[in-house]
């Protein structure tokens, strides 16, 4: 990588830095979710051998059609959840490492979590019953693999979900989880 991509911008996204315990418990997927711990050696390796830019620089670099430094890296924090806050950003400037945070524009001033995340939520605390899930499923002629875990299921469903009509989600929601009262938006 260093080789082939010297004269290239890398770019790196965080989607959630939390320890694993809180993540269990705020329902955070763990294929999106690194610990602390992990986002610190991260830290240390884009020190070590890469030239991390901020997007100002970015900018300059673009604008003053100059090349980039070899090696150059942008550390991406996505969707503007506050774990990078808490966890990320004391890291960030122990090793004055800029980066940029991506807001999701739906979010300033939303306090409904995201409808994956509520659902995702939802099958970590066992509040979506798999039956439930074969049965929508079934509704929606989608039939997932049988040997799928439960967990599996949560995210073909959601994988599913995501092709529809934000009514037919909605609609889901109201239908399997009236019951599971999940706010926990963590947004900045």
């Amino acid at each position: 990588h260093r080789c082939k991509n010297k004269n290239t911008l890398t770019i790196v996204m965080i989607h959630r830095i939390m320890p694993d315990p809180q993540a269990n418990d705020d329902g955070a997927d763990p294929l999106w979710t690194i610990r602390p711990e992990i986002f610190k050696q991260c830290l240390v390796f884009f020190q070590k051998y890469y030239n991390v830019i901020s997007i100002h620089q970015l900018k300059h670099y673009i604008e003053s059609n100059k090349p980039l430094p070899p090696h150059a890296l942008l550390i991406s924090l996505d969707d503007s959840w506050s774990d990078k806050y808490v966890h990320g950003f004391p890291l960030l400037k122990m090793y004055s490492l800029p980066s940029v945070l991506f807001v999701v524009g739906n979010s300033i001033g939303n306090q409904e979590p995201f409808w994956q995340e509520q659902i995702f939520a939802a099958g970590k605390k066992d509040a979506i019953d798999e039956d439930a899930i074969d049965r929508w499923m079934a509704r929606l002629n989608k039939c997932p693999n049988e040997a799928m875990t439960y967990e599996q299921k949560i995210k073909y469903l959601i994988g599913v979900l995501s092709q529809l009509d934000p009514l037919i989600i909605r609609q889901f929601l109201e239908s399997h989880l009236k019951e599971f009262h999940w706010s926990n938006r963590q947004m900045l």
